[in-house]
């Protein structure tokens, strides 16, 4: 076995998913007994490791990263628990994904809407029928 592939396997499993990564870089503060030169070397290594977590190796790959993550700070949690499950990592992609996403949900509702109507309205004329005097 080559020593080097057998690190690599043993490192990548106990890797963090870039989710993990993000969310370390975003809260991390800095500690009473760090230094700040301290502070951001770990600022730098929490980001470094959420851009390769992510594969991020142009500035548009990056641009993408921040400009994706922005947008699902934006929108409410369905939504943004909805694009964290697609994985989508282009601003542009993610906003037409919602987009279709939403339409649909929306035909959906209308569909629903309309058979409970529907029923409403035969509920309403069964107990109108039971209700009505019988002539004799």
């Amino acid at each position: 076995m080559d020593y080097d592939k057998v690190k690599k396997a043993i490192l990548q499993a106990y890797e963090l998913v870039p989710e993990a990564y993000r969310q370390k870089f975003r809260k991390y503060r800095k500690a009473d007994t760090q230094t700040y030169v301290e502070f951001a070397y770990q600022k730098e290594r929490h980001f470094d490791r959420w851009c390769a977590s992510k594969k991020v190796s142009t500035f548009d790959t990056l641009r993408q990263l921040v400009l994706v993550e922005e947008f699902k700070r934006c929108v409410n949690d369905d939504i943004k628990t909805h694009l964290e499950e697609n994985k989508a990592d282009n601003l542009k992609v993610v906003a037409q994904q919602v987009t279709v996403d939403l339409s649909l949900v929306l035909s959906l509702q209308q569909i629903l809407v309309k058979n409970n109507q529907i029923q409403v309205v035969k509920r309403t004329t069964r107990s109108a029928q039971t209700k009505l005097p019988l002539k004799t």
